[in-house]
């Protein structure tokens, strides 16, 4: 005997929600964890960070694994080019609480760069095909 399984994929706005709601719960478990950690003095200080520079940094690794978990499940639709966007801004963020502000502002760059490239050539903004030019008989 078979059974039909009734997983189907949620509309996107409930998607959003959902994954917002994980992302946002998550963070505030994260930003709890690093304030205890910086407030018994357990917190690893590493260049110029301090407790918001590893907040920063854990947000956007955090936000790299939803968007590996969005990948990699079936029942979600793939993360767009803008959760990488979010996700890669605190990530340099947080690196750049390490490292000051002289390499933090060229990732930046670099990072707005990449997402506007990678939003025409391979997201919602690629473009379709130009029809073929007619000619007309001379």
């Amino acid at each position: 005997m078979t059974t039909e399984k009734n997983e189907k994929l949620m509309e996107p706005k409930e998607e959003k929600k959902f994954f917002d709601g994980v992302f946002l719960g998550g963070l505030l478990l994260l930003a709890g964890l690093v304030f205890v950690l910086d407030s018994i003095g357990s917190l690893p200080r590493l260049g110029q960070g301090d407790a918001w520079t590893w907040l920063f940094l854990t947000a956007g690794l955090y936000g790299f694994v939803l968007i590996y978990v969005r990948s990699t499940t079936k029942l979600y639709r793939p993360a767009t080019w803008w959760d990488y966007v979010f996700a890669g801004f605190l990530l340099l963020v947080g690196i750049g609480g390490f490292s000051g502000v002289e390499l933090f502002w060229p990732l930046v760059i670099l990072l707005l760069g990449m997402s506007i490239l990678g939003e025409n050539l391979w997201g919602k903004g690629k473009r379709q095909k130009p029809p073929p030019l007619k000619r007309s008989p001379e």
